[in-house]
């Protein structure tokens, strides 16, 4: 591909020279005009395809600086190469400011011009063909849209966990808005006899079209059996909706489905629906096969009680146990004992939800004391009061969440000990940043980190990298005397900006460099 250059220059020599003197097509360039000003540079920018643009920095009226940030808000992909003479320096760094990595001297030598446009001409060819690598990820992504879409509803329904901003991002990839599922229906049909792929597939399609008014979320196969998502229906309409997927599918094969209707919830607890709907088609033995289960049929006899009353408290004290904190887990123990004794809920799903947190207890403390959660499961079925079951479940979960606490506590220390010890390793790279250090180096969240390391250390990283780059120049200065300012700001990773690093060092010290170092060589 050939790249357009712009050449913007109120001297007709410079423009002129320019334009004769540089090979253009070498460089897979071709100059595709002039202008006399900054106000016609920009008009041209703006109307015309310009890649590369070579500016003067001092110019009637608009002049460089103003045209390239002007420009950077129009056409931010614009290449633009500085034009300055010594005298103008300060404003070629400003420019640099900019994002402007290339300028050239007055007078221009050909061996520099050389060089720059030979840079240029490279890093436009890679950022083609970057863009084309994007948009033939993007082609192929979409292409797999429907069966990405199938394995994130898999993951959710195997209780995948995501946080809240990962499931956002999933669900503004696949085109959801959170808004819109925040209450939803899982419908879980499994055909009776033979329940091959070819027959599930058949009846996923079919789903699909009746479903499609119903504002069908996201549908699956999964254990021979089909799993669909709706949105908040009428339950009158839903059951219409069902009834004519399974007429359409008794037409093609001659056999019954069952289908289980769960309760309303989030999607993000799905698992739970799932799980609920599972437990519905248990109840096919009571109602036959060929039937609709919904909860309130299969909960008959339980008064208002819903096994999802409690959900919320299992969740919750749950990630309390894993996260090992005591204090939240107290709080909603307390309320959750607080929820069986004023509901006055069935013994029966009491034990249930009594077993739901042991295994949980079970599962943070290692399967090396199974044996020893066993026993307590047997226990669960033998005790005969509330209090009892309390007191066996405190005597169980307090004990993991310490647990969890003293190693969690421990790890944080350990990777904000990495943390230093790969910033003191890597104080030369100027790129060196919390970001760079969790992508390249420790490999976690950023925000996470920065939120710990302030935790742990009562500091800013920003402030602490600051501080300890400052520190390790103040060695240097001390320990060679002969050494340059700029090379020391180099070595302590502000890279070729020593006017910075000199600005960073006063403010931390109190004085220059140069002064510093002259105290230090007083005192010795």
């Amino acid at each position: 591909m050939v790249y357009n250059v712009l050449l913007v220059d109120d001297e007709r020599i410079i423009r002129e020279g320019l334009a004769k003197k540089v090979p253009w097509s070498r460089y897979d360039l071709t100059l595709c005009g002039q202008a006399a000003d900054g106000e016609e540079g920009l008009e041209r920018i703006n109307q015309e395809e310009i890649h590369v643009v070579i500016t003067d920095i001092k110019m009637p009226g608009i002049d460089g600086l103003e045209l390239i940030r002007r420009a950077q808000q129009i056409k931010p992909d614009v290449r633009f190469i500085v034009l300055s003479g010594y005298d103008e320096f300060e404003f070629a760094q400003t420019a640099m400011q900019y994002g402007v990595r290339h300028y050239l001297l007055k007078p221009t030598k050909m061996q520099e011009i050389d060089r720059i446009l030979k840079e240029v001409s490279l890093d436009l060819a890679r950022q083609e063909e970057e863009r084309s690598f994007v948009a033939k990820i993007k082609q192929n992504m979409e292409r797999n849209l429907p069966l990405i879409k199938e394995q994130f509803f898999r993951d959710l329904i195997m209780h995948k966990m995501y946080t809240s901003r990962e499931m956002n991002s999933y669900l503004s990839f696949l085109g959801i808005t959170p808004k819109s599922v925040q209450n939803v229906t899982l419908l879980l049909f499994s055909p009776s006899g033979d329940q091959s792929y070819e027959k599930l597939f058949s009846l996923q399609l079919i789903c699909q079209r009746c479903l499609q008014a119903a504002g069908l979320v996201l549908s699956t196969i999964i254990k021979e059996a089909l799993v669909a998502v709706v949105k908040d229906t009428r339950i009158e309409e839903l059951l219409e909706r069902i009834e004519e997927i399974k007429s359409r599918f008794g037409r093609f094969y001659d056999q019954p489905v069952t289908v289980a209707v769960s309760g309303s919830a989030a999607l993000e607890a799905i698992h739970n629906l799932y799980k609920e709907a599972r437990n519905l088609l248990k109840h096919s033995f009571y109602y036959g096969e060929d039937s609709v289960i919904t909860r309130q049929e299969a909960m008959g006899g339980t008064a208002s009680y819903n096994r999802s009353d409690l959900q919320y408290y299992i969740e919750e004290a749950c990630l309390a146990i894993q996260c090992g904190h005591e204090r939240e887990y107290r709080a909603i123990i307390e309320s959750f004992w607080s929820e069986l004794k004023t509901q006055k809920v069935p013994q029966r799903n009491i034990r249930d939800a009594v077993i739901d947190l042991l295994l949980t207890a079970a599962r943070y403390d290692g399967y090396e004391r199974l044996n020893y959660y066993i026993d307590y499961l047997k226990r669960i079925e033998e005790t005969d009061t509330l209090e009892g079951l309390e007191k066996m479940i405190d005597e169980c979960c307090s004990t993991v969440v310490r647990r969890n606490f003293e190693q969690f506590s421990s790890r944080k220390s350990r990777l904000v000990e990495k943390l230093k010890d790969k910033t003191r390793e890597n104080l030369t790279r100027p790129e060196l940043t919390l970001k760079w250090l969790a992508q390249t180096l420790v490999y976690a969240n950023v925000d996470y980190l920065s939120k710990l390391f302030k935790r742990e250390t009562g500091e800013n990283f920003k402030h602490y990298l600051t501080r300890m780059r400052v520190e390790e120049a103040k060695n240097l200065l001390k320990q060679f005397p002969g050494l340059p300012v700029a090379e020391v700001a180099r070595s302590v990773g502000f890279g070729e900006n020593a006017r910075y690093f000199c600005t960073v060092f006063r403010k931390c010290v109190g004085q220059p460099p140069a002064e510093y170092r002259r105290g230090c060589q007083r005192v010795s």
